[in-house]
């Protein structure tokens, strides 16, 4: 077990809700915060800020890497879903989800990184396709709030969580459990 701190990692105002590893080489380390901001941290050198995405109007939820690690998602509590570009910091697109859905997660799909699962505040997991902006499929068995999705069997199945208690396994593209 860990016997001291090695590095504190300073720079959100509020909360941090979500952290993730760059895809692969773990060098970037991606924060999501209750401040509306998304930050870039350096892992191995000088260990500081080296980007801070601005692009919500209220805290950030959940975030996820693509697969290339070019792009990342951010869902928030402004009921918005950005696709961002890592490098130049720029949002690529942005999907508005209803007025009383927020997106607690999102994660890419595995095998393509145009469509990806956003598990919402009202019960409903949604696939969207990133190019159209368009829903492509609505996943709704949970009796509440989906908190967090997860692909497995190389990303033809996944399972979600929710809090009505429940563990609910799907295949990616059929809307029954």
């Amino acid at each position: 077990l860990p016997k001291k701190c090695v590095k504190k990692y300073t720079g959100h105002n509020k909360g941090v809700q979500q952290m993730l590893f760059y895809p692969r080489t773990g060098h970037l380390l991606l924060s999501a915060s209750l401040d509306g901001k998304c930050k870039i941290w350096d892992v191995y050198t000088d260990k500081l800020v080296k980007r801070t995405y601005s692009g919500h109007t209220k805290g950030v939820r959940g975030i996820d890497f693509s697969n290339t690690g070019l792009h990342f998602l951010s869902s928030g509590f402004d009921n918005v879903i950005n696709a961002w570009d890592v490098e130049t910091g720029d949002i690529m697109n942005t999907i508005k989800l209803g007025h009383k859905c927020v997106g607690y997660n999102v994660k890419y799909y595995p095998n393509d990184n145009n469509q990806f699962l956003v598990a919402c505040s009202n019960n409903r997991i949604y696939g969207y396709d990133i190019r159209s902006n368009e829903m492509i499929q609505e996943y709704n068995y949970h009796l509440k709030g989906v908190n967090s999705v997860l692909f497995f069997d190389d990303g033809r199945r996944f399972v979600s969580t929710s809090d009505d208690k429940k563990l609910l396994c799907w295949e990616y593209g059929i809307p029954v459990p």
